[in-house]
């Protein structure tokens, strides 16, 4: 599992990017893969997630995001 900040999130269109803590690219988040509902994401917020390859791009996104506790 990964770890990292939330640095934008647009909700009115349900998605955003963390920046990662181990260094790696920014993840894409779609509020789709927030099990728990948390698509009110700001900010600053603390998350952890899965990394899997997006079919459409091939490039990675999260996925099972959760806030970090």
């Amino acid at each position: 599992m990964f770890a990292g900040t939330i640095r934008k999130w647009v909700g009115d269109r349900g998605f955003g990017f963390a920046v990662r803590d181990d260094g790696g690219a920014d993840a894409f988040i779609h509020a789709s893969q927030c099990p728990d509902g948390a698509e009110d994401f700001e900010p600053g917020d603390r998350v952890q997630f899965d990394l899997e390859p997006d079919p459409k791009t091939g490039r990675e996104r999260a996925i099972n995001v959760r806030r970090a506790e």
